[in-house]
């Protein structure tokens, strides 16, 4: 029986090298993202473990488990003066609307049950908004200088759950964190007034809902849903993203 694959000197030596550049990775990686979760606040942490908890329970239609989760979360950023009005809470009461809203248009046959759900959702897509703006106000525009006035005094504490030689790395990242926020939250207000204003359409309330959506372009031009739901009500073509957009998103 002839030798099909012969193992020579040669490839004994490539297998190596490649065995060797993988553990490299394996080791980089591991370093980079135990940095990572070394430099999250350890008092939120478990929020934001949750929160990706929440994304694969929302995937999985478990309503119940999404809605449960967001309630863990929204207790531990409450125990913090600095997170219980942050635009993390925003995102928790803008899910909370989006589950509510959307159990509403496709969960129920129900006119009155219908019409609760989208009381509720009303509800917390209100709070949602309000937190939002509230941040926006506040943070909005601060400074790095100012940020790091505000965020030091945080950490710099006797706090056992904090570790001393850390307390640079978890100033860095919440600025960090705030930084992105700065860019990424009037964006998420202007979702929060879309789904405000199917809310509002849904209740027959179609001034408002074309308000909504009106504040929603104003505060992001490109907020695609928001337009098309301006349009409906407007009695104006509905419009898909073109082929660019989808192939090369504009930065947010």
């Amino acid at each position: 029986m002839k030798e099909i694959f012969k193992i020579t000197k040669g490839t004994v030596i490539l297998i190596s090298i490649m065995a060797i550049i993988v553990l490299i990775g394996l080791a980089i990686a591991y370093t980079y993202y135990h940095g990572i979760n070394k430099s999250e606040d350890p008092r939120v942490i478990n929020a934001k473990i949750k929160y990706e908890k929440y994304i694969i329970l929302s995937d999985e239609n478990d309503i119940y488990g999404a809605l449960t989760m967001l309630d863990t979360i929204e207790d531990i950023y409450s125990e913090f003066d600095d997170y219980k009005n942050s635009y993390e809470v925003g995102v928790i009461y803008n899910d909370r609307a989006a589950i509510y809203l959307t159990m509403a248009l496709y969960n129920t046959q129900d006119s009155l049950v219908k019409d609760s759900l989208l009381n509720i959702a009303e509800k917390y897509s209100l709070r949602s908004i309000d937190i939002y703006k509230n941040w926006i106000d506040e943070f909005g525009e601060m400074t790095d200088e100012n940020l790091l006035k505000y965020i030091s005094p945080i950490y710099f504490v006797q706090n056992p759950i904090f570790e001393v030689k850390m307390t640079e790395k978890y100033i860095s990242k919440r600025i960090k964190e705030i930084k992105i926020a700065q860019r990424e939250t009037p964006r998420r207000l202007s979702v929060g007034y879309t789904n405000l204003g199917v809310i509002m359409r849904h209740q027959n309330n179609l001034d408002s809902a074309a308000k909504c959506y009106i504040l929603a372009l104003e505060l992001w031009p490109d907020n695609l849903s928001a337009e098309n739901n301006l349009n409906f009500l407007l009695g104006k073509p509905t419009r898909e993203r073109n082929l660019i957009d989808r192939l090369f998103p504009k930065e947010k």
